[in-house]
């Protein structure tokens, strides 16, 4: 083996070293990031929207990722000031995927105090924490409120 082979054996098992300690340096970083900063589970979205008072269908949970759009329509800028009501504010998120949670209620009410059989409670979940959540009616009358509403 020539003296040029040798030395770019050498610079490839260097290179590759390098490569591989740099891929288990980002991997260790992004778990323990992810670890830092936790993970609302669906068992944790459930007992946070029964904390506030909420019945839920057992087994009715679901679970998507969604973008925060990076502009406000009129409508979300609404849905925005909802959010404000309870202590969150999505203006911070624009852009960004977060986790939205759903779940089939079964104590909610129309307008009119009538129960209503057809809603669900949303929760958005970002970086470990909830960022926002609302409960609503799924007919085409039907109101919205936050998950913090006072429910007495």
């Amino acid at each position: 083996m020539s003296v040029r082979s040798r030395i770019s054996l050498k610079g490839f098992i260097i290179m590759f070293a390098i490569l591989a300690a740099a891929f288990f340096l980002v991997k260790c970083t992004v778990s323990y990031v992810s670890a830092a900063l936790g993970e609302v589970t669906q068992e944790d979205a459930a007992q946070f929207l029964t904390e506030c008072g909420w019945k839920l269908k057992p087994d009715s949970a679901s679970r998507e990722e969604v973008m925060i759009p990076a502009e406000f329509s009129e409508v979300y800028e609404r849905y925005n000031n909802l959010q404000k009501k309870q202590g969150y504010d999505l203006s911070a998120y624009k852009g960004e995927k977060v986790v939205k949670y759903t779940f089939q209620v079964l104590n909610f009410t129309e307008y009119d105090g009538s129960p209503c059989d057809n809603a669900e409670a949303h929760l958005l979940v970002w970086g470990g924490e909830i960022i926002g959540g609302d409960v609503c009616s799924l007919s085409i009358s039907g109101r919205m409120v936050g998950v913090m509403v006072d429910r007495e």
